[in-house]
């Protein structure tokens, strides 16, 4: 643990040293005020929160000076749009939150971390799943770019905004190759855009943002909130042979006993050797892995170590990732009776399988 918070330390001032206050890219409100996990009283950044809201289709007070690109007929439309698409995914999220208080109220209560491989820009469903986590840890290869500004509200962006959504608020996933596209355009640079858009759709206010280069940090909170939530972002790759010092040593520093790992729609990168040192980071330093079947093969969790419960279904892979991620040993352990039901999709397949697995004391 002691690790893992000096880590924190450093990533702060790695975010802090050497950049310039950009309009847009950090909060309003002098450094040393800026709300960050465990502080108490967290306030929202005006600026930074409206623009998410109005990128993400959410009006904002109409006595605010940015309220007037909500009288424009592409901020109607583009309003409307995104309703419609957040219907699809809210109905999903509002499952999960059921879910949760129901069967993973002991891991949310207790995990203060959550460690997202792969996450990328996918917000929402870590928090739907882990709403009292403290510090949100999330990983991918897109690049993190910066805080959403005024300047950005076009009509073109507008429509960059909702294909880059798209396929997330309808399949719970984002498409690697599709963000590689959409993200590398000026309005969507990165995922901290992507993020921003759906806290403010999680019904989230930001207290600052803070970019430099493959990392982000961004701090947050909901109404009500005594304290303040922070989410790291950073771009990495996660293959053995590509493993940053740092985040080696940030994986090696989590408190097992308060982090939880979360993985989906990665690709069944995890299933690869070349990715061995994540997954046996996950194994070592998770007091829990809640995960679809693209994440740690099932055969990883050894009995004598994991009580594991099973919910959905498990079908066939997508054909796309090839005949050796098909798990014969999950599909005996799903034929077993007492499997639970599963209301919502998560991963690639509409019949999904969810994996939950809580470390034996």
């Amino acid at each position: 643990m002691k690790k893992a918070v000096l880590l924190l330390i450093a990533l702060s001032a790695a975010f802090s040293c050497g950049g310039r206050r950009t309009s847009g890219q950090v909060g309003s409100e002098p450094a040393d005020s800026v709300a960050v996990a465990g502080v108490a009283s967290p306030v929202a950044d005006a600026a930074l929160t409206e623009c998410a809201r109005i990128m993400a289709g959410m009006e904002i007070p109409s006595d605010s000076p940015r309220a007037k690109v909500m009288a424009g007929a592409a901020w109607k439309s583009h309003h409307a749009a995104l309703d419609e698409l957040w219907k699809q995914c809210s109905k999903a999220l509002d499952e999960v939150d059921a879910l949760r208080k129901s069967d993973l109220a002991d891991i949310d209560s207790r995990a203060r971390t959550v460690f997202y491989t792969f996450g990328g820009p996918d917000f929402s469903y870590v928090a739907a799943f882990f709403p009292s986590a403290d510090t949100l840890y999330l990983f991918g290869l897109e690049p993190a770019g910066k805080a959403i500004c005024e300047k950005d509200f076009t009509a073109e962006n507008f429509g960059i905004y909702r294909r880059a959504l798209s396929t997330h608020l309808r399949k719970s996933y984002f498409i690697t190759k599709s963000m590689k596209d959409d993200l590398g355009k000026d309005a969507v640079d990165g995922t901290v855009p992507m993020i921003s858009v759906l806290m403010a759709r999680m019904g989230y206010s930001i207290s600052a943002i803070k970019a430099d280069g493959p990392k982000a940090e961004i701090s947050y909170f909901k109404e009500g909130d005594e304290k303040g939530k922070t989410l790291f972002y950073i771009s990495t790759n996660l293959k053995d042979k590509h493993l940053e010092p740092d985040f080696v040593a940030l994986m090696d520093g989590l408190d097992p006993a308060t982090t939880v790992s979360f993985v989906k729609s990665c690709s069944y990168c995890l299933h690869e050797d070349q990715y061995s040192r994540v997954r046996d980071g996950i194994l070592a330093h998770s007091f829990a892995v809640v995960q679809d079947d693209s994440g740690i093969p099932y055969r990883f969790f050894s009995p004598d170590k994991w009580n594991v419960t099973l919910y959905g279904s498990y079908v066939h892979p997508l054909s796309a990732f090839g005949p050796d991620v098909y798990q014969k040993d999950l599909v005996k352990k799903y034929s077993e009776p007492g499997i639970n039901p599963l209301t919502f999709s998560i991963g690639y397949n509409k019949n999904s399988s969810l994996i939950v697995a809580r470390a034996e004391k």
